[in-house]
């Protein structure tokens, strides 16, 4: 027998109360299956919802639903608890409410700029072609590249993957009209592919560039600019705060090409001024929010002071992505993005990109043509995909980091944070300037050294110990193990200490991810990763809530629903001799206590601080009693 679901829906008589045209107080039960209702506290509802809905599976009960109602549920003006629809529908997408310095994007002006916080946006609109009919970046998502022009003549709205190494020609005079530019088509699988020219257009239209390269990798994007723009002898600028291994392309191969570098702080003026003055530099190249401390350059103005020396600026925006900044309208030349992270955000592609005006584009794409690098189109399908719901989690992504850093700042065991969303960030300014939100990777500094960092991290639950970041999974980052272990007086020097952590925020439910780093601090000297698999949340290991009162304005409820778990169908798993199937029974109670009151333990709920209805129909009574009996009963056992 399937095990039964409940679905909630927009039941005008459900707002005020689980039982239609019913109140608590008159209830009879007649018309409903059997259920066990329990009256918690709003807070404590919405935190059981949310764990309980992952865990149902385990426990072999239904689905959990949250209700509200108040206490006087025939009262016509009771408002229906918005936190108890948000609970019940574990698909939706529910992103939370603005912070008070949280970046708002305003209406714009009817040319595609927007108002950030009473300062007006950089970002310029898409100017021509098909694209320019969408008037946001979310329309610009799902449709550019995708309509006309692709180079592949099929009616399908999804762009199919174009699966070849090399293209045909019907004749020689149309190999000759290609040759000679008047006749369009590909070539050879490097030189490019209807799949990826779609995504590739895609992008172009999000960055307001002229054209955009797609690669195999972040990495390789980044190389390939630095190799095809800076000439043999020839002298950069880049920063001190960086990803390592752009930093070690940097010291290690470009010199063997005579290419010198000068490393500046990110935030010193002065010494990329000298350095411009000094040399005659090619290029600057930088990251934009920074890797690991979120450092943001001040685009405009760098633009400004390099293109005054003749020197191209390209930004590397991965941790900031399309959404949130947009540095070619700033002033920049090129900008690069490892597309692997909150681009293609599933953390399932190997790619990166670059963009830019076609002049400086078609050198880096020579360089590719020559060097290879290409990006599978299977990989670009995944991708443009992926970024058809870029501007969904991007913004969740966005509150889910600043409401966090926020939280983490106010932390007794954080020393520090850093993330550009927080006032005491020192390029907040800049930041609001020319960012429409901050990002999904907050980095924080933990008191103690690299003992407690490891508890810290082994107790967390919910993130994945990996590199990366951006996705839908929320990842955890130790650089001093992950990127610098092997060189201590590379960590000193970059003032990457062993306390610092990476965290980057994926799509789980705030309170979740506020919980689990609550339970990592205090419970760190438990470690539940064993033999370095990731262990499941359990929804006993949830720490204590201040208050666990119940509210004196309106009354939730947490509706565990069994209905199915009875059948008359003789061959049903509970049927047994016109009754229930006691083995099952006892299985099923077994497991929901064994669940649910070690939750009820942890939070500290009493026994006498909730209400029971007990819904009884169809002979539903027994199991119902039986049920709340055991609850109260494992409750009273496992309380201090």
């Amino acid at each position: 027998m399937a095990a039964s679901s409940t679905c909630f829906h927009s039941n005008p008589n459900f707002p005020k109360s689980p039982f239609p045209n019913k109140t608590p107080q008159s209830f009879n039960g007649y018309g409903l299956s059997s259920a066990l209702i329990l009256k918690f506290p709003p807070k404590f509802v919405r935190q059981l919802s949310n764990k309980a809905r992952r865990n149902c599976g385990n426990i072999g009960v239904a689905q959990v639903v949250a209700a509200s109602w108040a206490n006087y549920p025939s009262s016509d003006e009771t408002p229906f608890s918005s936190a108890a629809a948000s609970a019940v529908d574990g698909a939706a997408v529910v992103i939370p409410e603005a912070e008070e310095n949280a970046v708002s994007v305003a209406g714009g002006d009817g040319d595609g700029e927007v108002v950030v916080d009473g300062v007006q946006s950089q970002i310029s609109p898409v100017n021509g072609g098909l694209d320019a009919v969408f008037g946001s970046d979310a329309s610009l998502l799902v449709h550019a590249g995708e309509r006309y022009g692709r180079g592949i003549e099929t009616d399908s709205i999804t762009t199919p993957v174009v699966k070849t190494s090399a293209y045909w020609f019907k004749n020689c005079d149309e190999l000759i009209d290609f040759k000679e530019g008047r006749h369009e088509s590909f070539e050879y699988g490097r030189y490019g592919n209807p799949t990826t020219q779609m995504l590739e257009k895609k992008m172009s239209a999000l960055e307001r560039a002229e054209t955009t390269l797609f690669v195999s990798s972040g990495m390789y994007a980044s190389c390939a600019v630095l190799s095809a723009l800076v000439p043999a002898g020839g002298h950069i600028v880049t920063t001190t705060d960086c990803y390592r291994r752009t930093r070690m392309f940097i010291e290690n191969e470009l010199p063997k090409k005579g290419i010198k570098a000068t490393v500046i702080h990110p935030a010193d003026m002065d010494s990329l001024e000298r350095a411009l003055d000094e040399n005659k530099v090619s290029l600057f190249f930088t990251e934009s929010p920074t890797n690991p401390f979120l450092r943001c350059i001040d685009v405009k103005l760098v633009s400004e002071l390099c293109h005054k020396k003749g020197a191209l600026v390209c930004i590397d925006s991965t941790f900031a992505s399309p959404v949130n900044q947009k540095p070619l309208t700033l002033g920049a030349d090129l900008v690069v993005h490892s597309a692997t992270k909150f681009i293609a955000g599933h953390n399932d592609v190997i790619a990166g990109c670059i963009s830019g005006p076609e002049e400086f584009v078609s050198k880096v794409r020579q360089y590719h043509h020559i060097i290879g690098g290409v990006l599978d189109p299977n990989a670009a399908y995944m991708i443009s995909r992926g970024m058809k719901t870029l501007h969904l989690r991007v913004q969740y992504q966005n509150s889910i980091a600043l409401r966090m850093a926020q939280f983490l700042e106010e932390h007794p065991k954080i020393l520090r944070v850093y993330y550009p969303g927080l006032p005491s960030h020192p390029e907040y300014h800049i930041a609001k300037q020319q960012m429409t939100g901050f990002g999904g990777v907050v980095s924080f500094e933990l008191a103690g050294g690299l003992a407690e960092t490891k508890k810290f991290i082994d107790s967390l639950k919910i993130p994945y110990l990996a590199p990366s970041f951006g996705g839908c999974e929320s990842i955890v980052d130790p650089p001093a193990i992950l990127s610098y272990w092997d060189s201590v007086s590379e960590r000193n020097k970059y003032g990457i200490g062993e306390n610092l952590i990476r965290f980057s925020f994926g799509l789980e439910d705030f309170e979740d991810l506020k919980v689990d780093i609550l339970q990592g601090t205090r419970r760190g000297e438990e470690s539940p990763r064993e033999n370095g698999r990731h262990q499941s949340p359990r929804m006993g290991s949830w720490p204590t809530p201040k208050s666990a009162q119940l509210s004196a304005i309106s009354v939730h409820s947490m509706v565990l629903d069994v209905n199915g778990l009875y059948s008359k169908d003789p061959q049903g798993p509970f049927y047994y001799c016109g009754g229930y199937n006691p083995a099952a029974l006892a299985a099923l109670v077994l497991s929901v206590v064994s669940s649910v009151p070690g939750f009820l333990h942890k939070v500290g709920i009493l026994v006498d601080t909730f209400e029971a209805f007990i819904v009884i129909y169809d002979n539903g009574w027994f199991f119902g009693l039986v049920l709340w009996l055991s609850l109260v009963l494992a409750s009273l056992l496992l309380l201090d």
